[in-house]
Protein backbone atom coordinates (compact mmCIF):
# COMPACT_ATOMS: atom_id res chain seq x y z
CA UNK A 1 0.00 0.00 0.00
CA UNK A 2 1.91 2.49 -1.23
CA UNK A 3 0.83 6.41 -0.11
CA UNK A 4 -0.50 8.97 -3.70
CA UNK A 5 -0.65 12.07 -4.15
CA UNK A 6 -3.27 14.31 -6.02
CA UNK A 7 -2.07 17.54 -8.70
CA UNK A 8 -0.23 20.09 -6.93
CA UNK A 9 1.66 17.92 -4.03
CA UNK A 10 -1.70 17.04 -1.91
CA UNK A 11 -2.33 13.55 -1.02
CA UNK A 12 -5.53 12.10 -1.97
CA UNK A 13 -6.90 12.48 1.27
CA UNK A 14 -5.58 16.21 2.38
CA UNK A 15 -5.13 17.30 5.58
CA UNK A 16 -5.13 14.20 8.57
CA UNK A 17 -2.06 14.92 9.43
CA UNK A 18 -0.93 14.11 13.45
CA UNK A 19 -4.78 13.75 14.40
CA UNK A 20 -4.94 10.02 12.99
CA UNK A 21 -2.20 9.57 15.19
CA UNK A 22 -5.09 8.94 17.57
CA UNK A 23 -5.20 5.41 15.93
CA UNK A 24 -1.88 3.84 15.91
CA UNK A 25 -2.74 0.93 14.46
CA UNK A 26 -4.11 2.05 11.65
CA UNK A 27 -2.89 5.40 11.22
CA UNK A 28 0.89 4.71 11.37
CA UNK A 29 3.86 2.76 9.21
CA UNK A 30 6.01 -0.07 10.12
CA UNK A 31 8.28 2.68 10.69
CA UNK A 32 5.99 4.91 12.51
CA UNK A 33 5.47 7.72 10.23
CA UNK A 34 2.26 8.63 9.67
CA UNK A 35 0.31 7.19 6.26
CA UNK A 36 -0.47 10.68 4.73
CA UNK A 37 -3.29 9.88 2.32
CA UNK A 38 -4.14 6.22 1.96
CA UNK A 39 -5.80 4.02 3.75
CA UNK A 40 -7.49 0.51 2.85
CA UNK A 41 -10.18 0.12 0.60
CA UNK A 42 -12.30 -1.26 2.76
CA UNK A 43 -15.60 -0.04 5.20
CA UNK A 44 -13.10 0.58 7.85
CA UNK A 45 -10.69 2.22 6.00
CA UNK A 46 -13.46 4.27 4.05
CA UNK A 47 -14.48 5.61 7.64
CA UNK A 48 -10.43 6.57 8.73
CA UNK A 49 -10.60 8.50 5.18
CA UNK A 50 -13.59 10.11 5.94
CA UNK A 51 -12.84 10.94 9.63
CA UNK A 52 -10.00 12.25 8.30
CA UNK A 53 -11.80 15.03 6.49
CA UNK A 54 -14.23 15.28 8.66
CA UNK A 55 -12.41 15.55 11.88
CA UNK A 56 -12.46 19.68 12.58
CA UNK A 57 -16.33 19.82 11.88
CA UNK A 58 -18.10 16.94 13.26
CA UNK A 59 -18.09 14.40 16.25
CA UNK A 60 -19.87 11.52 17.78
CA UNK A 61 -21.55 11.98 21.46
CA UNK A 62 -23.59 9.06 22.26
CA UNK A 63 -27.02 8.05 21.28
CA UNK A 64 -28.02 10.82 24.14
CA UNK A 65 -26.76 14.20 22.09
CA UNK A 66 -25.91 11.93 19.21
CA UNK A 67 -24.04 13.67 15.82
CA UNK A 68 -22.79 17.33 16.37
CA UNK A 69 -21.36 19.31 13.89
CA UNK A 70 -19.15 22.65 14.57
CA UNK A 71 -21.11 25.28 13.45
CA UNK A 72 -18.70 27.85 13.34
CA UNK A 73 -20.19 29.67 17.00
CA UNK A 74 -20.58 26.18 18.87
CA UNK A 75 -21.55 22.32 18.39
CA UNK A 76 -24.55 22.20 16.58
CA UNK A 77 -27.15 18.81 17.75
CA UNK A 78 -30.62 18.22 17.23
CA UNK A 79 -32.64 15.92 14.76
CA UNK A 80 -31.70 17.77 11.69
CA UNK A 81 -28.01 17.64 12.69
CA UNK A 82 -27.50 13.90 10.77
CA UNK A 83 -28.91 14.67 7.64
CA UNK A 84 -25.96 17.15 7.62
CA UNK A 85 -23.42 14.54 8.36
CA UNK A 86 -24.79 12.68 5.70
CA UNK A 87 -24.56 15.68 3.24
CA UNK A 88 -20.39 15.88 4.30
CA UNK A 89 -20.01 12.28 3.67
CA UNK A 90 -21.80 12.26 0.22
CA UNK A 91 -19.73 15.69 -0.47
CA UNK A 92 -16.69 13.95 0.71
CA UNK A 93 -16.79 10.63 -1.50
CA UNK A 94 -17.88 12.94 -4.52
CA UNK A 95 -14.78 15.16 -4.06
CA UNK A 96 -12.31 12.14 -3.70
CA UNK A 97 -14.24 10.58 -6.93
CA UNK A 98 -13.30 13.68 -8.70
CA UNK A 99 -10.06 13.76 -7.42
CA UNK A 100 -9.23 10.13 -8.15
CA UNK A 101 -8.35 10.62 -11.62
CA UNK A 102 -5.65 13.52 -10.94
CA UNK A 103 -3.41 10.76 -8.84
CA UNK A 104 0.44 11.38 -10.03
CA UNK A 105 2.89 8.68 -9.17
CA UNK A 106 4.51 10.47 -6.28
CA UNK A 107 7.33 8.17 -5.25
CA UNK A 108 7.46 5.70 -8.86
CA UNK A 109 5.93 2.92 -7.00
CA UNK A 110 2.61 2.18 -8.48
CA UNK A 111 1.05 2.09 -11.76
CA UNK A 112 -1.13 4.74 -11.85
CA UNK A 113 -4.31 3.50 -14.37
CA UNK A 114 -5.05 0.53 -12.24
CA UNK A 115 -4.65 2.63 -8.99
CA UNK A 116 -6.79 5.07 -10.48
CA UNK A 117 -9.30 2.39 -12.11
CA UNK A 118 -9.49 0.70 -8.42
CA UNK A 119 -9.70 3.82 -6.38
CA UNK A 120 -13.08 5.05 -9.09
CA UNK A 121 -14.42 1.53 -8.41
CA UNK A 122 -14.23 1.51 -4.58
CA UNK A 123 -15.33 5.16 -4.73
CA UNK A 124 -17.83 4.78 -6.76
CA UNK A 125 -19.72 1.74 -4.42
CA UNK A 126 -19.12 3.96 -1.83
CA UNK A 127 -21.84 6.26 -3.05
CA UNK A 128 -24.46 3.36 -2.71
CA UNK A 129 -27.16 4.64 0.52
CA UNK A 130 -25.87 1.13 2.24
CA UNK A 131 -22.12 1.85 1.49
CA UNK A 132 -23.01 5.88 3.31
CA UNK A 133 -25.02 4.04 6.08
CA UNK A 134 -22.02 1.60 6.67
CA UNK A 135 -19.57 4.77 6.86
CA UNK A 136 -21.73 7.06 9.25
CA UNK A 137 -21.88 3.66 11.44
CA UNK A 138 -18.04 3.03 11.68
CA UNK A 139 -17.37 6.57 11.90
CA UNK A 140 -18.78 6.20 15.57
CA UNK A 141 -16.25 4.25 16.43
CA UNK A 142 -13.61 6.65 14.76
CA UNK A 143 -11.56 8.14 18.09
CA UNK A 144 -10.95 11.63 16.15
CA UNK A 145 -14.89 11.85 15.85
CA UNK A 146 -16.08 9.96 19.41
CA UNK A 147 -16.44 11.59 22.46
CA UNK A 148 -17.36 11.51 25.77
CA UNK A 149 -20.98 13.33 26.28
CA UNK A 150 -19.78 14.19 29.97
CA UNK A 151 -17.35 16.73 28.26
CA UNK A 152 -19.86 18.61 26.33
CA UNK A 153 -21.24 22.00 27.81
CA UNK A 154 -19.00 20.45 31.53
CA UNK A 155 -18.62 24.55 32.05
CA UNK A 156 -22.07 25.63 33.56
CA UNK A 157 -20.57 28.98 33.77
CA UNK A 158 -19.93 29.26 29.98
CA UNK A 159 -22.83 30.45 27.73
CA UNK A 160 -22.11 31.30 23.77
CA UNK A 161 -24.09 34.25 21.93
CA UNK A 162 -23.66 35.55 18.63
CA UNK A 163 -20.87 37.78 19.32
CA UNK A 164 -18.72 35.04 21.43
CA UNK A 165 -18.68 33.11 24.63
CA UNK A 166 -19.31 34.36 27.80
CA UNK A 167 -17.45 33.96 31.31
CA UNK A 168 -20.69 34.28 33.36
CA UNK A 169 -18.66 34.09 36.39
CA UNK A 170 -16.97 37.52 35.18
CA UNK A 171 -18.73 39.15 32.23
CA UNK A 172 -15.27 38.40 29.56
CA UNK A 173 -16.56 38.26 25.98
CA UNK A 174 -14.26 34.77 24.71
CA UNK A 175 -13.83 34.26 21.41
CA UNK A 176 -16.10 31.04 19.42
CA UNK A 177 -13.88 28.03 20.29
CA UNK A 178 -14.57 24.05 19.24
CA UNK A 179 -12.56 23.32 22.43
CA UNK A 180 -15.06 24.82 24.92
CA UNK A 181 -18.09 22.11 23.73
CA UNK A 182 -20.63 24.18 23.95
CA UNK A 183 -23.48 22.95 21.89
CA UNK A 184 -25.90 25.58 22.00
CA UNK A 185 -25.82 29.64 21.21
CA UNK A 186 -28.57 32.15 22.25
CA UNK A 187 -30.03 34.50 19.76
CA UNK A 188 -28.29 37.38 20.99
CA UNK A 189 -25.62 39.97 21.00
CA UNK A 190 -23.37 40.51 24.03
CA UNK A 191 -23.78 44.76 23.64
CA UNK A 192 -22.49 45.86 27.81
CA UNK A 193 -24.62 49.31 26.50
CA UNK A 194 -27.86 47.70 25.32
CA UNK A 195 -30.85 49.12 27.07
CA UNK A 196 -34.39 47.61 27.83
CA UNK A 197 -36.26 50.32 29.02
CA UNK A 198 -39.76 48.48 28.71
CA UNK A 199 -38.79 45.93 30.07
CA UNK A 200 -37.79 46.75 33.17
CA UNK A 201 -40.98 48.73 33.12
CA UNK A 202 -42.66 46.04 32.99
CA UNK A 203 -40.82 43.92 35.81
CA UNK A 204 -42.17 47.35 37.57
CA UNK A 205 -45.54 46.78 36.98
CA UNK A 206 -46.08 42.95 37.44
CA UNK A 207 -44.14 43.20 40.99
CA UNK A 208 -46.29 46.59 42.04
CA UNK A 209 -42.98 48.42 42.40
CA UNK A 210 -41.75 46.60 44.91
CA UNK A 211 -37.61 47.07 44.32
CA UNK A 212 -36.57 44.17 46.57
CA UNK A 213 -38.83 41.85 44.46
CA UNK A 214 -37.39 42.98 40.87
CA UNK A 215 -34.08 41.98 42.57
CA UNK A 216 -34.87 38.70 43.47
CA UNK A 217 -36.27 37.86 39.93
CA UNK A 218 -33.18 39.25 38.90
CA UNK A 219 -31.21 36.84 40.75
CA UNK A 220 -33.96 34.33 39.62
CA UNK A 221 -33.25 34.52 36.29
CA UNK A 222 -29.30 34.68 36.64
CA UNK A 223 -30.26 31.07 38.33
CA UNK A 224 -31.70 29.79 34.93
CA UNK A 225 -29.15 30.98 33.12
CA UNK A 226 -26.35 29.62 34.99
CA UNK A 227 -26.17 25.98 34.19
CA UNK A 228 -26.12 24.39 37.62
CA UNK A 229 -28.53 26.26 39.18
CA UNK A 230 -30.70 23.55 40.58
CA UNK A 231 -27.73 21.11 41.48
CA UNK A 232 -26.14 24.13 43.40
CA UNK A 233 -29.16 25.39 44.75
CA UNK A 234 -31.69 22.76 45.31
CA UNK A 235 -34.55 25.25 44.34
CA UNK A 236 -37.87 25.20 42.01
CA UNK A 237 -39.45 28.39 41.18
CA UNK A 238 -43.30 28.17 41.64
CA UNK A 239 -44.65 31.42 39.29
CA UNK A 240 -48.18 31.59 41.51
CA UNK A 241 -50.90 34.17 40.37
CA UNK A 242 -54.20 34.65 38.80
CA UNK A 243 -54.46 34.64 34.41
CA UNK A 244 -52.53 37.40 33.16
CA UNK A 245 -50.69 38.59 35.97
CA UNK A 246 -47.15 38.47 33.71
CA UNK A 247 -45.34 35.65 34.91
CA UNK A 248 -46.21 33.99 31.12
CA UNK A 249 -44.19 36.72 29.53
CA UNK A 250 -40.95 36.21 31.77
CA UNK A 251 -41.18 32.34 30.54
CA UNK A 252 -41.59 33.24 27.21
CA UNK A 253 -38.90 36.18 27.40
CA UNK A 254 -36.49 33.42 28.83
CA UNK A 255 -37.57 30.44 26.60
CA UNK A 256 -37.33 32.49 22.99
CA UNK A 257 -33.82 34.27 24.08
CA UNK A 258 -32.49 31.02 25.44
CA UNK A 259 -33.58 29.11 22.58
CA UNK A 260 -35.20 25.09 22.09
CA UNK A 261 -31.34 23.79 22.78
CA UNK A 262 -31.28 25.78 26.71
CA UNK A 263 -35.28 25.28 26.89
CA UNK A 264 -37.62 22.37 27.72
CA UNK A 265 -41.16 22.36 28.24
CA UNK A 266 -42.64 19.72 30.73
CA UNK A 267 -46.42 18.72 31.32
CA UNK A 268 -47.29 18.25 34.76
CA UNK A 269 -47.58 14.93 33.45
CA UNK A 270 -44.05 14.32 34.04
CA UNK A 271 -43.89 15.50 37.81
CA UNK A 272 -47.40 13.61 38.43
CA UNK A 273 -47.47 11.07 40.94
CA UNK A 274 -49.39 8.75 38.58
CA UNK A 275 -47.26 8.93 36.12
CA UNK A 276 -43.86 8.14 37.86
CA UNK A 277 -42.51 5.15 38.81
CA UNK A 278 -40.21 4.14 35.37
CA UNK A 279 -38.34 5.50 32.58
CA UNK A 280 -40.08 8.56 31.35
CA UNK A 281 -39.58 9.78 28.36
CA UNK A 282 -40.77 13.47 28.81
CA UNK A 283 -37.91 13.76 31.49
CA UNK A 284 -35.21 12.90 28.70
CA UNK A 285 -35.20 15.90 27.15
CA UNK A 286 -33.81 17.67 30.10
CA UNK A 287 -30.19 16.60 29.40
CA UNK A 288 -28.82 19.62 28.32
CA UNK A 289 -30.81 22.23 28.91
CA UNK A 290 -30.77 25.20 31.73
CA UNK A 291 -34.06 25.62 31.92
CA UNK A 292 -37.09 23.29 32.37
CA UNK A 293 -40.83 24.83 32.48
CA UNK A 294 -44.62 24.05 33.19
CA UNK A 295 -46.74 26.84 31.70
CA UNK A 296 -49.80 25.95 33.24
CA UNK A 297 -50.51 23.14 35.69
CA UNK A 298 -53.79 21.93 34.43
CA UNK A 299 -55.52 22.14 37.46
CA UNK A 300 -54.06 20.85 41.27
CA UNK A 301 -51.93 18.00 40.29
CA UNK A 302 -50.34 15.70 42.80
CA UNK A 303 -46.58 16.15 42.39
CA UNK A 304 -44.50 13.54 42.89
CA UNK A 305 -41.72 14.03 45.95
CA UNK A 306 -39.47 11.75 44.99
CA UNK A 307 -39.26 12.78 41.05
CA UNK A 308 -38.98 16.53 41.99
CA UNK A 309 -35.71 15.83 44.32
CA UNK A 310 -33.79 14.49 41.65
CA UNK A 311 -34.87 16.88 39.40
CA UNK A 312 -33.99 19.38 42.04
CA UNK A 313 -30.90 18.12 43.77
CA UNK A 314 -28.37 17.02 41.46
CA UNK A 315 -29.51 13.40 41.54
CA UNK A 316 -29.13 11.54 38.42
CA UNK A 317 -32.46 10.38 36.68
CA UNK A 318 -32.70 7.23 33.96
CA UNK A 319 -34.97 7.86 31.24
CA UNK A 320 -35.61 6.74 27.64
CA UNK A 321 -36.98 8.10 24.97
CA UNK A 322 -38.84 5.80 21.91
CA UNK A 323 -37.13 3.08 20.42
CA UNK A 324 -33.88 4.70 22.44
CA UNK A 325 -32.48 2.60 25.21
CA UNK A 326 -32.44 3.87 28.82
CA UNK A 327 -29.84 6.14 29.69
CA UNK A 328 -28.52 8.33 32.84
CA UNK A 329 -27.90 11.49 33.08
CA UNK A 330 -27.51 14.17 35.90
CA UNK A 331 -30.27 17.26 35.11
CA UNK A 332 -29.07 20.74 35.15
CA UNK A 333 -31.69 22.54 34.26
CA UNK A 334 -33.60 25.22 36.69
CA UNK A 335 -37.24 24.49 37.20
CA UNK A 336 -39.99 27.01 36.89
CA UNK A 337 -43.79 25.87 37.04
CA UNK A 338 -46.74 29.00 36.62
CA UNK A 339 -50.09 27.96 37.06
CA UNK A 340 -52.75 29.67 39.57
CA UNK A 341 -53.29 27.44 41.81
CA UNK A 342 -51.83 24.89 44.72
CA UNK A 343 -50.37 21.75 43.57
CA UNK A 344 -50.20 18.78 46.11
CA UNK A 345 -47.46 17.02 47.00
CA UNK A 346 -46.79 13.29 47.48
CA UNK A 347 -44.82 11.10 48.53
CA UNK A 348 -41.62 10.55 50.94
CA UNK A 349 -39.94 13.36 51.73
CA UNK A 350 -42.87 15.78 50.98
CA UNK A 351 -41.60 18.18 53.52
CA UNK A 352 -38.25 18.44 51.95
CA UNK A 353 -39.60 19.12 48.64
CA UNK A 354 -41.88 22.17 50.31
CA UNK A 355 -38.44 23.40 51.74
CA UNK A 356 -36.99 23.60 48.56
CA UNK A 357 -40.25 25.44 46.71
CA UNK A 358 -39.50 29.34 46.06
CA UNK A 359 -43.52 30.56 45.81
CA UNK A 360 -43.21 33.62 43.84
CA UNK A 361 -46.97 35.21 43.62
CA UNK A 362 -47.98 37.55 40.62
CA UNK A 363 -51.07 39.65 42.42
CA UNK A 364 -51.25 42.25 39.55
CA UNK A 365 -54.17 41.16 36.84
CA UNK A 366 -53.70 42.98 33.22
CA UNK A 367 -56.56 43.10 30.97
CA UNK A 368 -57.35 44.46 27.29
CA UNK A 369 -61.24 44.78 29.06
CA UNK A 370 -62.11 48.50 29.62
CA UNK A 371 -64.92 47.59 32.27
CA UNK A 372 -62.22 45.53 34.08
CA UNK A 373 -59.83 48.80 34.40
CA UNK A 374 -62.27 50.76 35.38
CA UNK A 375 -63.53 48.55 38.57
CA UNK A 376 -60.02 48.28 39.50
CA UNK A 377 -59.72 44.35 39.03
CA UNK A 378 -56.82 44.99 36.66
CA UNK A 379 -54.22 46.71 34.98
CA UNK A 380 -54.50 47.65 31.33
CA UNK A 381 -52.69 45.61 29.18
CA UNK A 382 -50.48 46.38 25.95
CA UNK A 383 -50.81 43.71 23.00
CA UNK A 384 -48.39 42.59 21.50
CA UNK A 385 -45.81 43.15 24.37
CA UNK A 386 -44.39 39.79 24.13
CA UNK A 387 -42.90 40.28 20.60
CA UNK A 388 -41.86 43.85 21.13
CA UNK A 389 -39.66 42.60 24.00
CA UNK A 390 -38.04 39.71 21.80
CA UNK A 391 -37.42 42.03 18.93
CA UNK A 392 -36.73 45.28 20.38
CA UNK A 393 -35.10 44.79 23.30
CA UNK A 394 -33.73 41.49 23.49
CA UNK A 395 -29.88 42.64 23.47
CA UNK A 396 -30.29 44.82 26.44
CA UNK A 397 -32.81 42.32 28.10
CA UNK A 398 -29.52 39.42 26.98
CA UNK A 399 -27.53 42.16 28.97
CA UNK A 400 -29.78 42.28 31.86
CA UNK A 401 -29.67 38.03 32.07
CA UNK A 402 -26.16 38.23 32.50
CA UNK A 403 -25.85 40.39 34.98
CA UNK A 404 -28.47 38.86 37.06
CA UNK A 405 -26.19 35.10 36.53
CA UNK A 406 -23.16 37.53 38.21
CA UNK A 407 -25.74 38.39 41.36
CA UNK A 408 -26.53 34.67 41.43
CA UNK A 409 -23.08 33.09 41.34
CA UNK A 410 -22.23 35.79 43.79
CA UNK A 411 -24.81 35.97 46.14
CA UNK A 412 -27.57 33.38 45.97
CA UNK A 413 -30.86 32.82 45.26
CA UNK A 414 -31.95 34.20 48.74
CA UNK A 415 -35.56 35.01 49.16
CA UNK A 416 -37.23 38.62 49.68
CA UNK A 417 -40.45 40.04 51.29
CA UNK A 418 -43.64 38.35 49.20
CA UNK A 419 -41.69 35.26 48.75
CA UNK A 420 -41.07 34.22 52.13
CA UNK A 421 -44.74 35.10 53.10
CA UNK A 422 -45.32 32.63 50.67
CA UNK A 423 -43.58 29.90 51.93
CA UNK A 424 -45.96 28.43 54.57
CA UNK A 425 -48.83 28.78 52.48
CA UNK A 426 -47.75 25.33 50.40
CA UNK A 427 -50.11 22.10 51.06
CA UNK A 428 -49.03 18.51 50.77
CA UNK A 429 -51.05 15.20 52.03
CA UNK A 430 -51.86 16.71 55.15
CA UNK A 431 -54.13 19.02 53.53
CA UNK A 432 -53.66 22.60 55.42
CA UNK A 433 -57.10 23.85 53.77
CA UNK A 434 -58.81 21.33 56.18
CA UNK A 435 -56.57 21.96 59.00
CA UNK A 436 -57.11 25.49 59.00
CA UNK A 437 -60.44 25.58 58.09
CA UNK A 438 -61.94 23.06 61.12
CA UNK A 439 -59.45 25.80 63.19
CA UNK A 440 -61.77 28.69 62.35
CA UNK A 441 -65.12 26.87 62.48
CA UNK A 442 -65.32 23.57 64.04
CA UNK A 443 -64.04 22.71 67.79
CA UNK A 444 -64.31 18.92 68.87
CA UNK A 445 -66.93 18.70 71.62
CA UNK A 446 -64.85 16.91 73.85
CA UNK A 447 -62.00 19.18 73.49
CA UNK A 448 -59.91 18.70 77.19
CA UNK A 449 -60.29 22.78 77.28
CA UNK A 450 -63.03 23.47 74.85
CA UNK A 451 -63.85 27.51 73.95
CA UNK A 452 -67.35 28.72 75.67
CA UNK A 453 -68.91 29.74 71.59
CA UNK A 454 -69.45 26.26 70.80
CA UNK A 455 -72.81 24.98 69.61
CA UNK A 456 -73.11 21.17 70.41
CA UNK A 457 -74.75 19.68 67.30
CA UNK A 458 -73.91 17.10 64.94
CA UNK A 459 -71.61 18.25 62.10
CA UNK A 460 -72.37 16.03 58.89
CA UNK A 461 -70.10 15.57 56.55
CA UNK A 462 -72.35 17.42 53.44
CA UNK A 463 -72.10 20.35 55.78
CA UNK A 464 -68.35 20.11 56.77
CA UNK A 465 -67.79 19.98 52.83
CA UNK A 466 -70.30 23.21 51.93
CA UNK A 467 -68.32 25.34 54.36
CA UNK A 468 -65.09 24.04 53.09
CA UNK A 469 -65.86 25.00 49.83
CA UNK A 470 -67.49 28.37 50.78
CA UNK A 471 -64.67 29.26 52.85
CA UNK A 472 -61.92 28.15 50.07
CA UNK A 473 -63.59 30.03 47.35
CA UNK A 474 -63.73 33.26 49.72
CA UNK A 475 -59.76 32.97 50.52
CA UNK A 476 -59.14 32.82 46.59
CA UNK A 477 -58.97 29.22 46.10
CA UNK A 478 -59.56 28.57 42.41
CA UNK A 479 -62.48 26.42 41.06
CA UNK A 480 -60.24 23.47 40.28
CA UNK A 481 -58.37 23.52 43.54
CA UNK A 482 -61.99 23.45 45.23
CA UNK A 483 -62.81 20.29 42.59
CA UNK A 484 -59.20 18.62 43.64
CA UNK A 485 -59.20 19.21 47.61
CA UNK A 486 -63.11 18.82 48.33
CA UNK A 487 -64.30 17.01 45.52
CA UNK A 488 -66.61 15.00 47.24
CA UNK A 489 -68.32 13.63 50.99
CA UNK A 490 -66.11 10.60 50.92
CA UNK A 491 -62.87 11.98 49.89
CA UNK A 492 -63.34 15.04 52.81
CA UNK A 493 -64.20 12.00 55.69
CA UNK A 494 -61.15 10.04 54.47
CA UNK A 495 -58.89 13.13 54.73
CA UNK A 496 -60.54 14.13 58.49
CA UNK A 497 -59.84 10.20 59.61
CA UNK A 498 -56.60 10.69 59.05
CA UNK A 499 -56.05 14.33 60.42
CA UNK A 500 -57.61 12.81 63.34
CA UNK A 501 -54.63 10.43 64.19
CA UNK A 502 -52.19 12.71 62.74
CA UNK A 503 -52.64 16.56 63.20
CA UNK A 504 -52.03 17.54 67.22
CA UNK A 505 -55.48 19.54 67.66
CA UNK A 506 -57.37 15.95 66.67
CA UNK A 507 -54.94 13.18 68.43
CA UNK A 508 -57.34 12.99 71.22
CA UNK A 509 -59.93 11.89 68.34
CA UNK A 510 -60.89 8.16 67.27
CA UNK A 511 -62.30 6.36 64.46
CA UNK A 512 -64.90 4.92 67.09
CA UNK A 513 -66.23 8.13 67.81
CA UNK A 514 -67.58 8.98 64.55
CA UNK A 515 -71.42 8.49 64.42
CA UNK A 516 -73.96 7.81 62.21
CA UNK A 517 -77.70 9.73 62.78
CA UNK A 518 -80.80 10.07 61.65
CA UNK A 519 -82.51 12.99 60.22
CA UNK A 520 -86.65 13.55 59.61
CA UNK A 521 -85.16 16.20 56.73
CA UNK A 522 -82.47 13.93 55.04
CA UNK A 523 -82.77 10.53 55.93
CA UNK A 524 -79.64 8.30 57.21
CA UNK A 525 -76.55 10.85 57.42
CA UNK A 526 -73.18 10.58 58.31
CA UNK A 527 -71.90 13.01 60.75
CA UNK A 528 -69.29 13.28 63.31
CA UNK A 529 -70.85 13.58 67.20
CA UNK A 530 -67.65 14.47 68.39
CA UNK A 531 -67.52 17.58 66.55
CA UNK A 532 -69.21 21.21 66.91
CA UNK A 533 -69.86 24.40 65.30
CA UNK A 534 -68.67 27.38 65.99
CA UNK A 535 -70.32 30.22 65.37
CA UNK A 536 -68.44 31.71 62.75
CA UNK A 537 -69.25 28.31 61.55
CA UNK A 538 -72.99 28.76 61.76
CA UNK A 539 -72.70 32.31 60.02
CA UNK A 540 -70.94 30.90 56.91
CA UNK A 541 -73.32 27.93 56.39
CA UNK A 542 -76.31 30.26 56.73
CA UNK A 543 -75.43 33.01 54.56
CA UNK A 544 -78.31 33.65 52.85
CA UNK A 545 -76.63 33.82 49.12
CA UNK A 546 -74.88 30.65 49.83
CA UNK A 547 -77.23 27.92 48.88
CA UNK A 548 -76.45 24.29 49.27
CA UNK A 549 -77.61 23.25 45.72
CA UNK A 550 -76.56 20.40 43.78
CA UNK A 551 -74.33 19.14 47.21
Amino acid sequence: MTPSSVGGGRTLDEGAGANMADHPTESMTAEGQPWHGYFEMTDRGNALRLAWHLRDRVRWAGEGLGWLVWDDTHWARGDLVESRVREFIARTMRALAASAIEVTDAWGQVNVPDWQQKCSRFLARCSSHSARNCALKDLRDVDVIRTDPATMDADPYLLTCRSGTIDLRTGALLPHNPAHRITSCVEAHHDPDAKAPRWMRFLDEVTGGDAEFVAFVHRAVGFVLVGEGSVRTKALLYFYGPPNSGKGTIIYVLERLLGPTLCGGLSWGALSAATTGGPNSELAQLEGKRLASIADTGGSPRWDAETLKKLTGGDHITCSEKNKPARSFQPRAALIIAGNDRPTISGAGSQAIRDRIRSVPFRVSFSDDPRDVQLGRAQPAEPGLKDFLISRERDGIFRWLIEGARKYIAEGLGSCAVVDAERNRWSDDDRTWLEDFLEQFVVTANDPDPPGDIHAQHVTAADLLHGLRIWMSSEGAGQREIETLAPNTRSLSRDFNRLCSTATRFRHVTRDQKATVLSAESGRRKAWGHLAWRPAGLELLGRPQLRREGL
